[in-house]
C-alpha cells in the first residue's frame, strides 16, 4: 500500500499527472507562514516520466494525500504551488529532479500594501481580525483588475483577535498580515480547494483544536509527559537573569510632582535573600491610578523568571499525528513538578522509499509556550 499520493494540477485546476514514482518527500506546515515542500524523483533518462516532470510549470498545484497505516483513512496533508524544478543527470546517466514551492499563504508574498490615492499611508484600526482581512481585501480583490488574485476569498468576519492599529505605506502584504495578527493574537492562513484554484484567507483566534486540561470546549485532554513514553530529550530552562520583581511606575507630571506607583511579587522576592531586582516603567501615557498599576504589572509579567520547555515529540497509540494532534492544537507538556502550555506551530514530514508499506516517515513537531 502506498501511503501518500502527490498529485500535480494545471493551472486550470486539471489533474496533470499522479507522481506515483518518487524517491523523497519533505513538507512542512505551519501557522501563520507558507507551508512548503520538497520532492525528490530519480529515473532513467529514457523513462517518460522525465518529459512529464519536465512539463510542470511555475504555480502548477502541488496536492499531497497521506492514508493512515492503520485506519487507512485518507487526509489532505498539504497544498501548494511549484516553484522552482532542479533536474541534473548522474555518472550513471539518471536523471535526479527535485521540485520545490510553497503553500498558498505565500499569495500574501506576491503583494504590498499601497496606500489609497491621496493618502500617505493605508491606517486600519480594529480587532485584528477585521484589520488583517481589511488589507487582504485591499490588496488582493477590491484594487485594480490587475493586481487581484484569481480565485481567492476572505472568509465572513467575526472580529476576533485584540485590537490593532497599522499604519502601512509601501510594505510586504505578508509581513502587515504577520504583524496584525501577532500584535492581535489570532492565527492566519490561506486554505484551498480540491479540485485547487480557489483560495479563502482565514484568521482563526486559534488555528487548531484546544486539547488542553480543562479546556473549555471539552475536548480529549492531550499531555506529553516522559511518564506517558510520548516525551523525548525534554530540555528544562529555570533563567532568573532578566527577572524584575519589584516596579517603580512613572505616570504624568515631572520632577518631585510626577506621580509614581509601585508593584512587586513578593513571592518572587522572598525566594533569595537578596531576591529584590527593581526597575522603571516609563507610563506616561496613563492618565489613571489603574493604568499605572496595569502597566507594573504587565512588566512584572514581561520579566518574570522564564520557564521553558523543549522536547521532541514520540508517536504513540494515544498521541499519534493527524489522529490525536494536528498543526495548530493546543496541548499541555509536563515535566516533574513542572506544567506548561503549548501550541504547535509547525510540522515537518520526512519520507523515504516512495511512501509505501516500508516507507520511513519521520514526524517532527515545533511549538511556542502560550
Amino acid at each position: 500500500m502506498n501511503i501518500y499520493e502527490i498529485r500535480i494540477y494545471d493551472h486550470a485546476g486539471d489533474l496533470a499527472m499522479v507522481l506515483d514514482k518518487w524517491n523523497y518527500l519533505r513538507y512542512q506546515q505551519r501557522i501563520n507562514a507558507a507551508w512548503n515542500h520538497q520532492i525528490t524523483v530519480e529515473c532513467s533518462s529514457d523513462d517518460p516520466l522525465v518529459t512529464k516532470i519536465r512539463s510542470i510549470k511555475k504555480d502548477y498545484f502541488v496536492v499531497i494525500y497521506r492514508t493512515d497505516p492503520i485506519t487507512f483513512n485518507k487526509d489532505l496533508v498539504y497544498e501548494g504551488f511549484n516553484y522552482t524544478r532542479v533536474d541534473q543527470v548522474n555518472k550513471a546517466g539518471d536523471v535526479i529532479f527535485n521540485l520545490y514551492g510553497a503553500g498558498y499563504t505565500s499569495l500574501l508574498n506576491r503583494r504590498i500594501v499601497i496606500p489609497p490615492d491621496g493618502l500617505e499611508q493605508n491606517v486600519k484600526t480594529g480587532k485584528a481580525e477585521s484589520v488583517a482581512k481589511g488589507f487582504v481585501y485591499d490588496c488582493c480583490i477590491g484594487s485594480i483588475a490587475d493586481r487581484q488574485i484569481q480565485g481567492l476569498t476572505i472568509e465572513y468576519d467575526s472580529a476576533t483577535g485584540n485590537l490593532t492599529t497599522q499604519s502601512i505605506r509601501y510594505i510586504n502584504l505578508l509581513t502587515v498580515i504577520e504583524n496584525s495578527c501577532s500584535d492581535g493574537d489570532v492565527d492566519f492562513g490561506i486554505v484551498g480547494s480540491v479540485p485547487p484554484g480557489n483560495f479563502e484567507f482565514q484568521v482563526r483566534p486559534v488555528w487548531g483544536t484546544d486539547h488542553r486540561i480543562g479546556n473549555p470546549d471539552g475536548n480529549v485532554p492531550l499531555v506529553f509527559d516522559l511518564k506517558r513514553n510520548n516525551m523525548e530529550i525534554p530540555i528544562f530552562s529555570y533563567n532568573s537573569s532578566e527577572e524584575k520583581n519589584y516596579i517603580y511606575i512613572g505616570g504624568q507630571n515631572s520632577g518631585v510632582d510626577r506621580i509614581i506607583k509601585e508593584v512587586a511579587d513578593p513571592e518572587a522576592i522572598s525566594d533569595s535573600p537578596w531576591g529584590r531586582k527593581e526597575m522603571f516603567d516609563d507610563a506616561r501615557r496613563e492618565d489613571t491610578d489603574d493604568g499605572l498599576i496595569a502597566s507594573g504589572n504587565a512588566s512584572l509579567k514581561e520579566h518574570e523568571v522564564q520557564k521553558t520547555l523543549s522536547f521532541n515529540s514520540r508517536q504513540t497509540t494515544g498521541t499519534r499525528w493527524l489522529r490525536n494532534w494536528k498543526l495548530g492544537d493546543l496541548f499541555n507538556a509536563v515535566y516533574f513538578d513542572e506544567t506548561f502550555e503549548k501550541q504547535c506551530t509547525e510540522v515537518t514530514v520526512t519520507v523515504t522509499s516512495g511512501g509505501d508499506a516500508e516507507a520511513t516517515e519521520l514526524v517532527e513537531m515545533e511549538m511556542i509556550d502560550v
